[in-house]
């Protein structure tokens, strides 16, 4: 089997085995399924057909409309908040690290209790379906289930800081060759930064399902001397991948 990423992410994944997950309302888990792609909101909040004319977005070179920013944006390339999912939803703030982002209103702020796991996921109280883990600055997590109530999929969305020398770049360091050179374990590192995370360059490395191993993207961004490291747990599925989104579009530094 291909090796998946490094040594630091297995640690986390080992520590996030035990915890317990986010049973999300609305659009991300209710009676029905969830809409097809083209009926959803887009994954980056891209308006379509005559919006985009109205606004002048260039179509044919990748970009559209995002009306929470009130301007274009390029497609597959940055986040665009759509405040219909996201009005509502608290802010949350690492204070160590000076960034903030937005987490769905019914999420726990906490640690998993320890009752949780006495009942299957349909059947557990509302605080044992929704938790963001915030005991560890350096590895905040939020985990959680999306989808109908009879096919739930497991949705893991962490945001990393490590104080060793691979997170710790000389400031100006340039973000692909930092990584190639520095976590060689991670394969199909771009060339060159290929998104936009809170305005800053970012590379995205996307991983395919692999036997029992699920999909996963791994994004990096460098702030000031920080590398800062992104995963998301099973992209593959359209409704983890519209929350992670989501997510990112309200991640920003505050600081």
């Amino acid at each position: 089997m291909k090796k998946r990423t490094f040594l630091f992410i297995g640690l986390i994944l080992l520590a996030l085995a035990g915890g317990g997950f986010y049973l999300l309302k609305s659009r991300f888990l209710g009676g029905g399924d969830f809409p097809e792609p083209e009926l959803a909101v887009s994954l980056t909040g891209e308006t379509a057909g005559e919006e985009i004319s109205q606004n002048k977005c260039d179509g044919s070179a990748g970009f559209v409309w995002c009306d929470s920013a009130q301007k274009c944006y390029k497609q597959g390339e940055e986040f665009c908040e759509d405040k219909s999912l996201t009005s509502g939803w608290p802010i949350f703030q690492n204070q160590k690290y000076g960034y903030v982002f937005k987490h769905p209103a019914d999420c726990f702020l906490g640690p998993r209790p320890d009752y949780c796991l006495q009942k299957p996921p349909e059947e557990r109280l509302l605080d044992c379906l929704c938790f963001l883990n915030n005991q560890d600055p350096n590895r905040i997590f939020l985990q959680t289930l999306t989808g109908p109530k009879n096919n739930l999929t497991n949705a893991n969305f962490s945001i990393i800081h490590l104080d060793i020398k691979e997170y710790n770049p000389p400031a100006g360091t340039e973000l692909a060759v930092w990584l190639k050179k520095n976590l060689p374990q991670l394969e199909n590192i771009p060339d060159q930064p290929n998104l936009m995370v809170a305005g800053l360059p970012a590379v995205r490395v996307y991983t395919p399902a692999a036997g029992t191993a699920l999909s996963q993207e791994d994004i990096f961004l460098i702030k000031g001397d920080k590398l800062f490291q992104f995963y998301l747990l099973n992209v593959d599925a359209i409704q983890n991948k519209e929350l992670y989104y989501q997510l990112l579009a309200t991640f920003k530094f505050s600081s």
